[in-house]
């Protein structure tokens, strides 16, 4: 009898936990449910995208010059005002005014682009990048053409292309573009055939700019030498707006002729006083024929 008590008991027992904890369960869920419809269910919000429209208002530009670089920057077709926006380009040398800025009211942003300098075209890539607080960020690009800088052209000449020792060579440059002078260009002379230019000092002077005529003259005094010598001489120009170009010209320079005081040297007969007594003993035998010629006709 008291082990029937006891069984029942532990069954009592067992259905009121499994009472309490359904109940607990339901309440719960009431709780979730209500907290749910109150508030909402808690998912990652996600972020309107930025879009970047980049224009170029050349897409073919000479070294050196400038170009202009607009941005507009939107979210969902609404101007984004206060964007940060960051300049970059492909190739090295390019320098961006402003490197970064920000967008206004109209989400629009401006850049200059001053290009860098290529001797060869190039396709180049504007990239900008826009971010802002609330947004996700954005890129885009745009291309143009980098055309290398024209070079000028050099012709230079020496009224001397040899010379002694203590004698001195006048250089004649002119500096032109399509046959045209090119006024204010920088001329560069010196001693050497490679890049690179040394013996400035034998030049007054070694370096200035072109006329209106497109023409620089410098006088060149050679170091002395014993032997005999050429001296290679480079001209190098440039211009804004052109690349630099480099030519070349050669003098060559003899020592000075040593003179023996104690040798008899032979001179060099003058003939002009020959000629002159030939003429004169012509004149004179033409005048004793026409005197003949004469007195004959006064005897007939």
């Amino acid at each position: 009898m008291m082990r029937s008590r006891g069984i029942i008991l532990s069954i009592a027992c067992v259905c009121v936990l499994l009472i309490t904890l359904a109940y607990g369960n339901c309440t719960s869920t009431a709780e979730t449910s209500q907290s749910v419809e109150r508030y909402g269910v808690d998912t990652p919000r996600q972020l309107p995208r930025l879009e970047v429209n980049v224009t170029l208002n050349e897409t073919m530009v000479q070294s050196g010059l400038t170009i202009m670089v607009d941005v507009v920057v939107t979210a969902q077709g609404t101007p984004v005002e206060g964007a940060y926006v960051e300049f970059w380009l492909s190739q090295e040398g390019g320098l961006f005014t402003p490197a970064n800025t920000t967008t206004d009211a109209q989400g629009k942003a401006r850049s200059i682009l001053k290009t860098p300098i290529s001797q060869v075209t190039l396709v180049c890539t504007v990239s900008v990048n826009a971010a802002k607080e609330g947004y996700d960020s954005a890129m885009n690009t745009a291309e143009f053409t980098l055309l290398p800088l024209p070079k000028i052209e050099l012709s230079a000449s020496s009224n001397l292309t040899q010379m002694y020792n203590n004698q001195s060579a006048e250089i004649t440059v002119y500096v032109t573009y399509q046959g045209t002078p090119v006024k204010n260009a920088t001329v560069r002379v010196g001693l050497g055939m490679g890049l690179k230019q040394t013996g400035e000092e034998y030049f007054q002077p070694n370096n200035g700019t072109t006329d209106a005529d497109g023409k620089f003259v410098c006088v060149f005094t050679p170091p002395v030498v014993v032997n005999a010598t050429e001296f290679g001489i480079s001209i190098s120009g440039y211009a804004d707006g052109f690349s630099e170009n480099t030519t070349y010209i050669v003098i060559k320079v003899l020592p000075e002729v040593a003179h023996d005081n104690n040798q008899n040297t032979q001179k060099t007969p003058d003939y002009g006083i020959y000629w002159l007594i030939l003429i004169l003993v012509l004149v004179s035998v033409a005048n004793l024929i026409r005197k003949s010629v004469s007195g004959h006709q006064k005897e007939r």
